[in-house]
């Protein structure tokens, strides 16, 4: 009798045991889909916003940036130039710690979102000073650019230009921050981690 009892008592932890391991293997398995076809989205999407980014940029400007690997704040320079030329509102550009070289294809990407950036400064803001910091720190990069325009309320921060830049931080794995008020303006700012620079 307690050989029998033994024997179920065996049977039954077996099947438990087994039971789980396959519960266990297949929670792994589909984990490793899941990463596998977010990392092949997040690849996709990436190409296809630097498609675009090369696209959108004057070639110029792309050239500047794929020249070598400082092109980017030389890009932002003329860029800074430009806006000063127009005459509509005071540009300043300021860069604080040590620069680092960045990939270009994510360089193109991070122009393209400054551009949309200042685009809609000059655009919407009514500002008269933009103001543009590039800080390199031990552990990331941050861009800002802060105007003193007269900003813009919550129905407006789900405009196509402000999302397509949200995406495109997001591709190259970059934090996208917005603050904006009628009484301090708009301030954006774009954190790129050194994990994601070269």
């Amino acid at each position: 009798m307690n050989e029998s009892v033994a024997m179920v008592f065996n049977l039954v932890f077996a099947v438990i045991f087994f039971s789980v391991l396959a519960i266990i293997l297949v929670i792994l398995v589909c984990r490793f889909w899941i990463r596998r076809s977010i990392s092949t989205k997040i690849k996709r999407q990436f190409n296809e916003t630097l498609k675009q980014t090369k696209m959108e940029v004057p070639g110029q400007i792309c050239r500047m940036i794929m020249s070598d690997k400082s092109g980017l704040i030389r890009a932002l320079e003329s860029e800074i130039r430009n806006i000063e030329k127009l005459g509509l509102l005071q540009p300043v550009f300021r860069i604080t710690g040590n620069p680092v070289n960045l990939e270009q294809n994510k360089s193109l990407i991070i122009f393209r979102i400054v551009e949309e950036a200042l685009h809609n400064v000059i655009k919407h803001a009514k500002a008269t000073l933009v103001e543009m910091r590039v800080q390199f720190d031990s552990d990331n990069v941050k861009l800002t650019i802060r105007d003193n325009g007269k900003g813009f309320d919550d129905d407006e921060k789900s405009g196509r230009g402000l999302q397509i830049m949200r995406d495109s931080a997001r591709v190259i794995g970059a934090d996208f921050n917005l603050a904006s008020s009628a009484a301090q303006g708009t301030l954006i700012r774009l954190t790129i981690p050194q994990a994601r620079v070269i």
